[in-house]
């Protein structure tokens, strides 16, 4: 099927354009979901991972001219044996994945549309003028400690395997759709959320739970209300101003159960915020808590010790790279499936490390 030098160029700039940034209730920064669709309605997932699977496109026209468009603005992705997903795939996925990526869902966080780009430089202010005072006649001293400072977001590869019925693929329709697209929407997640929370650095991330400069606390014990506070100050010590935790669900199984001195639990849902989707979200002492599993419940550092991560999100900057999807129909006979594989590029900088906090050694047992 050919496209039209005409048609190339506009889906070209469509594809480039990519997705918005804005603001959302929560005050973070993500894609843009307000319902404003302009894909083809007629645009199957299913039928799109058919062609690219088994190369059947039949009664698949729209979905290969995207894919023909994504295949020509990716060329070095197609050579590696895949092709960066079109445009209507982006939009089946990312508005989702950032309802499911717990990190997306902190407040203040900001997404950073990469596209192809490996890396990205940002500069800033690694400490302030000074004030001087004086009277009229008298010699002004000059500031000179304002210093500026960069840092570079580089990207990481994050590859997800997933194993899908051939049914599913090779029989398309709504609901196979509906299954595929929220299987890759929950393996992305997943991942995403494991690697910023614990990734080891080199061909990943550098978690938060490693990063150096942040503020730390090892407890090797049970948690309590006063540990909270305790990691609070530690945040306005720095000038940061505490907005959401995020753990384990046995961690906040443990949070949940703590009383203040007056006997209220420390832990409250509901009554906070002025829409649905900010009142059904837990709060310690007011601030957002969130769960991941990515988080373990083990291990950090000791046996059977898990961590909290708090922070002020707004100082957490995400970089948000091309998605790719490969797939192959031949290495699962046995079990009757295909294997398709995502591979996403993430990372992320901190504009300050003093505003985050890590309270490991929990005991989670």
């Amino acid at each position: 099927m050919k496209v039209t030098p005409q048609e190339f160029a506009k889906m070209k700039e469509t594809f480039k354009a990519g997705l918005k940034v804005t603001k959302t209730r929560t005050g973070r920064q993500s894609y843009d979901d307000t319902g404003q669709d302009d894909r083809d309605p007629s645009f199957s997932l299913s039928k799109y991972l058919r062609g690219v699977t088994f190369g059947s496109w039949a009664g698949a026209d729209v979905e290969k001219k995207a894919h023909d468009i994504a295949k020509a603005y990716s060329t070095d992705a197609a050579a590696a044996g895949g092709v960066l997903v079109p445009q209507e795939v982006d939009r089946e996925i990312i508005p989702r994945l950032a309802d499911k990526s717990v990190i997306r869902q902190m407040p203040g966080v900001s997404i950073v549309p990469m596209g192809k780009r490996l890396s990205r430089d940002f500069t800033g202010i690694d400490s302030g003028a000074t004030i001087s005072w004086g009277s009229e006649a008298s010699t002004i001293s000059e500031s000179t400690s304002m210093d500026f400072a960069g840092q570079k977001m580089e990207l990481k590869k994050a590859v997800c395997i997933l194993k899908i019925s051939r049914e599913l693929v090779e029989q398309p329709g709504p609901d196979a759709d509906t299954v595929i697209r929220d299987e890759l929407v929950r393996a992305l997640a997943e991942e995403e959320s494991k690697v910023l929370m614990r990734g080891l650095g080199g061909q990943q991330p550098l978690g938060i739970y490693s990063q150096p400069r942040i503020h730390s606390t090892d407890l090797s014990g049970e948690i309590d209300q006063d540990d909270l506070l305790t990691a609070e100050l530690q945040l306005e010590n720095s000038n940061a101003i505490l907005s959401g935790w995020i753990t384990n669900p046995t961690v906040k199984d443990r949070l949940r159960k703590l009383k203040d001195g007056n006997g209220a639990y420390v832990l409250a849902i509901g009554g906070f915020g002025s829409t649905a989707e900010l009142m059904d979200v837990p709060r310690l002492f007011g601030k957002v808590l969130r769960t991941t599993t990515g988080i373990p419940t083990t291990g950090y550092p000791d046996t059977d010790e898990s961590f909290l991560v708090g922070g002020m999100w707004s100082d957490f900057l995400l970089g948000d790279g091309d998605l790719r999807i490969e797939s192959s129909a031949h290495d699962l006979w046995t079990a009757d499936q295909i294997s398709i594989r995502l591979v996403k590029r993430l990372g992320y900088i901190l504009k300050h490390s003093e505003s985050f906090v890590v309270v490991k050694g929990i005991t989670s047992s």
